[in-house]
């Protein structure tokens, strides 16, 4: 079976277009098939040569969500043949303490298994999962055009809204509350759709951005004040 796959193969020149077969899941790993791949800006940036850490050539895209296609057998999870997954990218060994304690990022053996940084990514109708255990099923309720970019900006957005909670919390038991939240790009408006969730009814979210086209969809977002300011000397 072959996957169409899109490679950097030069940084500053465009990806390249070439047709391979499917790599069989490895032992402990499996292989998705993928149904959509977001474009994170360190993607762009790898094209670019910003971020020369990569082995050329190489699949970008570490924002993935598809379908598992196959995986070892030996492996014990809850994913199976045929689940709507993410995959969460940030790969370690999968043997140290860290990683069994599902810390992958903090691999105590320096393993560092990013798919679309380090190994190939999600560019491509098939992508490899070294470590099935960062398979994530995905409910039938969420689309996976918006599943796929979870794992990356919705956990970044998340771990900002998760770092300020006891803090809120606190002020919200005694008294009303704002949260400011400013650049309402991707990030921002997840951090507002998670806020919106997380946080006590009665914060308030004031959003800034010096963009009115931003602000208004973090107004559909949820967001409840919105504050437009100019560049300096405007």
């Amino acid at each position: 079976m072959s996957r169409r796959s899109q490679k950097l193969v030069e940084y500053g020149k465009p990806l390249v277009l070439v047709t391979e077969q499917v790599p069989t899941a490895p032992r402990g790993g499996a292989v998705v098939q993928v149904a959509c791949a977001g474009v994170c800006h360190s993607d762009i940036h790898a094209t670019e040569g910003i971020l020369q850490q990569q082995n050329l050539p190489l699949i970008l895209g570490h924002e993935i969500s598809g379908t598992v296609a196959n995986m070892d057998p030996t492996v014990k999870t809850d994913v199976k043949v045929g689940d709507r997954v993410v995959v969460y990218s940030m790969g370690g060994c999968s043997a140290c303490s860290r990683c069994a304690e599902g810390r992958p990022i903090d691999c105590l053996n320096r393993v560092v298994n990013t798919n679309g940084a380090f190994i190939d990514g999600g560019f491509s109708d098939y992508v490899v999962c070294p470590d099935a255990k960062l398979l994530l099923k995905v409910p039938d309720s969420v689309a996976m055009d918006t599943a796929c970019l979870l794992p990356c900006s919705g956990l970044t957005a998340y771990n900002a809204v998760a770092t300020i909670m006891p803090t809120v919390n606190d002020f919200a038991r005694h008294t009303d509350c704002t949260v400011l939240l400013v650049g309402m790009g991707g990030l921002g408006l997840w951090a507002v759709q998670i806020a919106k969730q997380l946080l006590p009814s009665n914060v308030r979210l004031v959003c800034a951005d010096v963009d009115v086209d931003k602000l208004a969809s973090a107004k559909d977002a949820g967001c409840d004040v919105t504050v437009h300011w100019g560049k300096e000397g405007q």
